[in-house]
């Protein structure tokens, strides 16, 4: 037996948006903006830092 999901049941519609959650990318995307290019594939990456200024 198929069961059948009403989506204009409240019910049904309140459970399906408490299951969506939304991804926060705005930061990521406003301020570190990637793409096809920027990304490599390595483990570590060196930084250095000037204690100077």
């Amino acid at each position: 037996m198929a069961s059948e999901l009403n989506f204009f049941d409240t019910y049904v519609l309140m459970a399906i948006t408490e299951e969506i959650v939304p991804q926060q990318t705005f930061f990521k995307d406003r301020y570190f903006p990637t793409g096809e290019g920027d990304i490599f594939a390595c483990d570590k990456v060196q930084f250095t830092r000037d204690y100077t200024g």
